[in-house]
């Protein structure tokens, strides 16, 4: 994405972590307000036996109140 930015071939809504990425041509702006929503999915192959798997799914289930 930053690199269509820096060759002119747009704009892009980013996460505010991405501001650590420095690029030449590329200024960053934050988004007013700064309470905006984003909505996010998770997904996950279901035969996967990983123990692992169940565990972050949890804190993902217990972080989002689901």
């Amino acid at each position: 994405m930053l690199g269509f930015v820096a060759a002119g071939m747009g704009i892009a809504l980013l996460p505010n972590s991405i501001r650590r990425f420095r690029r030449d041509g590329v200024v960053y702006r934050s988004v007013e307000p700064s309470t905006a929503e984003i909505v996010l999915a998770i997904a996950w192959r279901i035969t996967n036996p990983c123990p692992t798997l169940e565990q972050f799914l949890q804190v993902v289930r217990d972080t989002a109140n689901m």
